[in-house]
């Protein structure tokens, strides 16, 4: 393993369910770019070097810029626009300092415009909100990190502190499993591609992926500490709304559970059985 690059191994006999959930992906070292590639790179940068254009400074220098004649003619400190539109001229006295950064109350301005208007415009397009909150979903679940998206959802996925022997093994952990891992083999590495991925997808794959992402959130323990009467009882609705049939889904009741409850009572799956609801906080 050291010879691997590891710098250090812990071994156990056994992990409980969701221990991984508070790590994330590591993404291997990037391969050398070939010297085609790096050649085209150079020859990008050393464009990029010249304009000297990077969200909102300006390094104005002599550029040709075509009269309405056709013929072309230099002129220092101009920046060409799109056909048809009016050329900026930029003092050449204020020139010195080199580059001109925009006060930041203007892009915070300019900003808070264009913030309103890409609501607006979301708003009006169903499809491509859904593949947003899509994204944003995605990346908190598979990347664990959210800057990628400028949509400010949080996701939780809570951990199960307290948890019986075996939780790991049952039917319902290992459908998730298998289910994250296939999504994870269909998405790329590096978040910066998943919007174009996702793109990609067809309508039920979309649909799919986007069941799979709220599923992880879903919180319906009972704590002791943490008073949740409302979220437990919206918990009963989402069971009873996708048929949940706890007896079907594999749990069994064992010793341990009837012992710790201090009485033989009904099995708790003929209520999710009969209700659609599983264990309730009043089971």
């Amino acid at each position: 393993m050291r010879a691997e690059g590891w710098k250090w191994v812990e071994v156990a006999p056994d992990f409980p369910y969701g221990h991984t959930a508070r790590m994330r992906r590591l993404i291997g070292t990037p391969i050398p770019l070939t010297e085609a590639d790096q050649a085209e790179r150079d020859q990008l940068q050393a464009e990029y070097d010249r304009l000297r254009v990077d969200r909102g400074y300006v390094r104005p220098e002599p550029v040709p810029v075509p009269d309405a004649e056709g013929s072309v003619s230099v002129q220092a400190g101009t920046i060409p626009l799109a056909v048809g539109a009016t050329s900026v001229t930029a003092d050449p006295s204020e020139e010195e300092d080199g580059l001109k950064p925009l006060p930041d109350r203007l892009i915070t301005e300019l900003t808070a415009h264009r913030t309103l208007a890409l609501r607006d415009a979301l708003g009006r397009a169903p499809g491509v909100a859904f593949q947003a909150v899509l994204h944003a979903l995605c990346l908190r679940a598979f990347y664990r990190r959210g800057a990628e998206s400028c949509l400010e959802i949080e996701t939780k996925s809570a951990t199960f502190a307290a948890q019986a022997p075996g939780l790991a093994d049952t039917a319902s952990a290992k459908a998730i499993d298998a289910r994250h891992q296939n999504w994870l083999g269909q998405l790329p590495a590096d978040a910066a591609d998943l919007w174009d991925a996702l793109t990609g997808f067809d309508g039920d794959s979309q649909a799919a992926l986007f069941a799979h992402c709220a599923s992880l959130t879903v919180n319906a323990m009972h704590d002791p500490w943490n008073r949740r009467p409302r979220g437990l009882s919206h918990a009963d609705r989402l069971a009873r709304a996708v048929g949940l049939d706890m007896a079907a889904a594999g749990w069994v009741p064992t010793v341990r559970h009837l012992s710790r409850q201090g009485h033989q009572g009904p099995d708790p799956g003929s209520g999710a059985r009969g209700q659609g609801r599983g264990f309730g906080a009043d089971d």
